[in-house]
């Protein structure tokens, strides 16, 4: 016996175009994503004039995607369609069915559409995006010349309706899942559970501050096993056993023992372990977590085994796609339904379809596909919003799915076509997710401990009903006080510390035992947690802090760590649904490839470019990479000069470019746009003056934060030039730009953190690092470090007389004495006020004096001017001491040269005074 026919699966092109559009919509994760890959394979797969793709908002259509009409009219005038307008796609989303109209139907049905103005001869095939037995959109085709009448394209049409339905609707429930994710991430960074991570042999091979803190042993005592010693003695051998068998198993496990504390004390710990495995097969590392059980060893016994069972990873499968013919035998039966239902296509082909449905509703089943093929409808769901249909495995067990029929006739015959998915594991992850949600909802308002946000002033942002139940305010009250109001005296300052610890990122967050000073005057003592939220740029945003009853503690932990369980097993659960599906894509094209290897340069060169500490370190990265990236291209780097009126060539690879070292920015189109221009090869059209060879040329600015910093230039032959190589280097241009605004950033703000900015002098932050460097230095080639301390006499009498600018004048005059009388590798100092400090290297301290007596007597010919009038001269005394003859350390040092600076002032001022 033959196999039958399948239209679809006859022609090799719509089926290479249907892997292709599955493929390239795994990878997108926005609607506008989706639409591109729909109508881009939609034009070329059915010789389509044009496409568009609309998405159902509230009150409107939105068109996400529109190709085929040059003038812009349409793209322009249906970007937002109310939907009461009467045009052909509004029709389609009330009915839910497919709309096709010939140019004369479309003309007298819809005579003042604007798609009669750009193709007035064109018929248009209109088809619902159906999600959850809702139509969520609409997919549109113009074709200038006849309607698809073959089957093939038919069903080829209904098959790319239904994955971009199912991609919208992923991309839907993956925005869900990240938002829940960063709602818990918050919560999780306020903790203080044992979290760890081992290799796949269950060793330590990084450092784990929080088992650090818990237990007190030292990295160099708990690395490998050796994390082993600080379980109990009698509880080591069995913890031991069952340790290694998770390990051998490759499997969960969990350990309860008794685990010491920092303070020698020991705690019942109940442990989690899951493997996480790589591709293949084999364990990477573990991760896991420790949970104190002290208190409710007995209790949470059976709320164990119930989370260990949340470590297990369901698996799922694709979409099954049966055809059968009119009387419902089995034509079609591809691999996923081979998997799905436990039967060969084999065996399939020629049975009933009954048999796949439960006996109880084959004669329903049947009815409603007799009615279906006598309504005309192509498509629907066969499964209701509310829920899902029971199916058949060849072992006779049922299962839920969703379905969606069509039908098509081919020559003559009646054919059906379902595309079934398994929907048991997907309607237990979607209860796990609402009961995960009320839960997330619930711990702000209802949690058993005290939950604030805290503005970065100490004012508190918003406050849940437990922190006012803690502290006896009402929530209004407590909104007009700052933390600082209600903390008790003697723990205010540490807990100022280490909030200032917490925002200068030395650690990523903290938690304490305090008191608060409750409404009525009496303490209460809490443990609070604080951790900080950044903004995207990594500013300080607002602390969140958990305030616990010491009493309720362990209560709120506990139901911490079960949310974040709960949560991990969800993301480990869609993270298999995603590596199913790309299991089951056909084998990826080289050009794929290319991207992945350019993604993977991208990536490196942008991390390398963060490490970097200068432009030259920058230049020599983007070179080697873009020579990578780029390899049958030659490149140069330029950057604006410091006039900022002419770029000049930084870095070169793959040989001399086709630019000048040296140009102006007029000379560039690229540059006088604004965006990327492409220099056609000489004699085919406009070209930027500074390419002087006569093949094409690509400039690309380099633009970031509103600044153009520089200019990406490419030049090879014309074909090289793609697409796709253009937005590549725009990627290049746009890392690269970045990347130079912040090396500019950080060196401006270095310089701000050392430098005084009245007398642009080194500041006293600056001195004490210089020092410790230049101490070691001198003590190992044995030498002196010469140190003067420097006063201006009766600057408050100056100060007084002419007023605080004229003093700030007389100090910024005074810095550029100083800045002129040293050397190169001398540091010129305000060390506070008016007093300067000098610090020689390699200066006894009788050339120390000399030195200084060099300064003094500049400083006495110097003529102090404010705003035009002279205010005359001054005078300074200057104190001298020496390293290490007048002590070891910077402050001993300077405590000698300040003595001498006081003696100075006593002998009369406007002298040098050495240290004795």
């Amino acid at each position: 016996m033959n196999q039958p026919h399948d239209p679809l699966h006859s022609s090799d092109p719509h089926r290479a175009h249907l892997n292709a559009i599955m493929e390239a919509l795994l990878q997108v994760t926005t609607p506008q994503q989706v639409a591109e890959v729909v109508v881009e394979h939609a034009l070329t797969a059915l010789q389509a004039s044009a496409s568009t793709l609309y998405l159902l908002h509230e009150d409107h259509l939105e068109n996400l995607q529109y190709r085929g009409d040059t003038s812009g009219l349409l793209e322009e005038d249906f970007r937002e369609v109310p939907l009461t307008a009467q045009i052909p796609a509004t029709a389609v989303l009330r009915t839910g069915e497919t709309l096709i109209l010939t140019a004369a139907e479309l003309l007298e049905q819809y005579p003042d559409s604007l798609l009669l103005k750009t193709h007035p001869q064109a018929g248009l095939v209109l088809l619902p995006l159906r999600s959850q037995d809702e139509t969520i959109g609409v997919l549109g085709l113009v074709f200038e010349h006849a309607l698809p009448e073959n089957p093939v394209d038919i069903q080829f049409m209904n098959h790319l309706a239904f994955h971009c339905a199912q991609a919208l609707e992923r991309t839907w429930l993956i925005r869900r899942l990240q938002s829940s994710e960063e709602r818990f991430r918050s919560l999780l960074e306020a903790t203080t559970t044992m979290v760890w991570t081992r290799d796949g042999e269950g060793r330590f091979v990084q450092e784990q501050p929080s088992w650090e803190a818990f237990t007190g042993q030292p990295w160099e005592e708990y690395q490998g096993r050796g994390w082993q010693n600080a379980i109990h003695p009698e509880d080591r051998e069995t913890a031991r056993e069952n340790f290694l068998k998770g390990i051998e198993g490759k499997i969960p496990y969990q350990n309860g023992y008794r685990l010491r504390q920092h303070d020698g004390s020991y705690r019942w710990m109940q442990v989690h372990a899951v493997p996480v495995l790589g591709e293949d097969g084999q364990v990477k590392e573990w991760m896991g977590f420790h949970r104190d059980i002290t208190e409710e060893r007995e209790a949470s016994q059976a709320a164990l085994d119930s989370e260990a069972r949340l470590f297990g990873i369901i698996s799922t499968v694709s979409d099954a796609v049966i055809t059968t013919d009119a009387s419902r035998r089995v034509l079609v039966f591809n691999h996923a339904a081979e998997r799905m239902f436990g039967l060969s296509a084999r065996e399939a082909t020629g049975e009933s379809l009954d048999r796949f449905i439960p006996q109880r509703f084959r004669r329903t089943h049947a009815h409603h596909m007799e009615a279906f093929g006598q309504t005309g409808v192509t498509s629907r769901s066969m499964h209701s919003t509310r829920s899902a249909l029971p199916a058949l495995r060849a072992d006779g067990t049922e299962f839920l799915v969703e379905a969606t029929i069509s039908q098509v006739v081919v020559g003559g015959e009646r054919l059906f076509t379902a595309v079934v998915r398994d929907v048991t594991e997907q309607i237990r992850v979607e209860g796990l997710l609402r009961e995960s949600e009320e839960r997330f909802r619930a711990t702000f308002s209802q949690a058993a401990v005290g939950i604030a946000h805290v503005g970065l002033s100490g004012e508190w942002l918003t406050v849940n009903q437990r922190l006012c139940d803690i502290v006896g305010y009402s929530n209004t009250e407590l909104m007009g006080l700052t933390f600082q109001d209600i903390t008790h005296p003697e723990d205010l300052d540490k807990d100022l510390h280490l909030l200032n610890l917490l925002v200068s990122g030395r650690i990523q967050t903290y938690d304490m035992q305090k008191r608060y000073i409750r409404k009525d005057g009496t303490l209460v003592w809490v443990n609070l947690t604080v951790s900080l939220v950044r903004t995207p740029e990594g500013d300080p945003h607002y602390f969140i802090s958990v305030i616990e009853d010491i009493s309720s503690m362990k209560d709120t932990e506990l139901q911490l760590v079960q949310a974040r369980d709960e949560l991990e097993a969800r993301v480990e659960v869609r993270t298999a649904e995603l590596q199913t599906l790309s299991e089951q894509l056909s084998e990826r094209v080289q050009e794929l490839e290319v991207r992945n290897q350019e993604t993977r340069l991208l990536g490196e060169m942008s991390e390398m470019l963060q490490a970097c500490l200068n432009l030259e370190e920058a230049q020599e990265v983007v070179a080697q990479h873009a020579s990578l990236l780029m390899p049958h291209l030659k490149g140069a780097l330029f950057s604006f000069g410091a006039s900022r009126n002419v770029l000049e060539e930084m870095v070169q690879w793959h040989g001399e470019s086709s630019s000048s070292t040296v140009f102006t920015p007029h000379e560039c189109w690229g540059l006088r746009r604004g965006k990327a221009f492409l220099s056609e090869p000489r004699g085919r059209g406009l070209r930027c003056s500074h390419v002087h060879d006569n093949g094409a040329a690509l400039c690309v600015p380099l633009l970031a934060q509103g600044e153009t910093v520089g200019l990406l230039h490419l030049s090879g032959p014309a074909e090289m030039f793609t697409s796709r190589k253009q937005r590549l280097a725009q990627t290049i241009a746009e890392t690269v730009a970045l990347a130079i605004v912040n090396l500019r950033l950080r060196e401006t703000l270095r310089m701000q953190s050392i430098r005084d900015p009245l007398t642009g002098l080194f500041n006293r932050r600056y001195l004490e690092e210089t020092f410790t460097r230049e101490a070691r230095r001198a003590q190992r080639h044995q030498h002196s470090i010469g140190m003067v301390m420097l006063d201006v006499d009766h600057f408050k009498r100056f100060n007084d007389t002419y007023g605080h600018e004229a003093g700030d004048s007389l100090l910024a005059d005074l810095g550029r004495v100083l800045q002129s009388s040293v050397r190169g590798e001398d540091v010129a100092c305000r060390y506070g006020g008016e007093e300067f400090t000098l610090m020689l290297p390699g200066a006894s301290l009788e050339q120390t004096v000399q030195r200084a007596e060099q300064v003094r007597q500049a400083i006495s010919e110097l003529q102090v001017s404010d705003r035009g009038q002279m205010l005359g001269g001054v005078t300074a005394s200057l104190g001298v001491a020496a390293y290490p003859q007048h002590g070891d350390q910077l402050l001993s040092v300077l405590r000698a040269a300040d003595f001498a600076l006081y003696r100075a002032k006593q002998e009369g001022r406007n002298r040098v005074i050495p240290a004795g």
